[in-house]
């Protein structure tokens, strides 16, 4: 997926790099082809109904369950979080800016796209992990 960028030379030098539609599709199809491949591979094998607990990507039967399983996900990615950057903080090696200087977003509309843009991004981050979920 990546071999057009290869051939043309493309480097990204920094996030915020402006994105051409050559990289905004390969990196599309990036993201989006390894779940397309799980999925036409598992159901090669497999009926659709069995689709989901295949790849461990089941729902847990109880809301209860669900409620659990999210908030100890929240909690471990937060004492990920955390566990990297307080040593970093203490070695100084990483300043908080938030302690020191609070900043906000300059326009409701730039917090109004925050959890847009997530929303929209999340079906291409689910098409990584449940492709290589599956895969795995």
């Amino acid at each position: 997926m990546a071999t057009p960028l290869w051939l043309t030379g493309f480097r990204r030098a920094a996030p915020s790099q402006h994105a051409g539609p050559l990289v905004a599709a390969c990196l599309f199809a990036m993201m989006v082809v390894p779940a397309a491949v799980a999925i036409l591979l598992t159901r090669w094998r497999h009926p659709w109904r069995d689709l989901p607990a295949i790849p461990s990507l089941a729902l847990p039967r109880t809301r209860r369950r669900v409620a659990v399983q999210c908030l100890w996900a929240s909690t471990v990615f937060l004492a990920i979080t955390l566990v990297g950057l307080i040593p970093a903080a203490l070695f100084g090696l990483y300043r908080p800016t938030c302690l020191y200087r609070p900043t906000w977003p300059q326009s409701t509309w730039s917090l109004l796209a925050m959890p847009l843009s997530a929303m929209i991004s999340l079906p291409l981050y689910l098409g990584e992990e449940i492709g290589w979920q599956g895969y795995m």
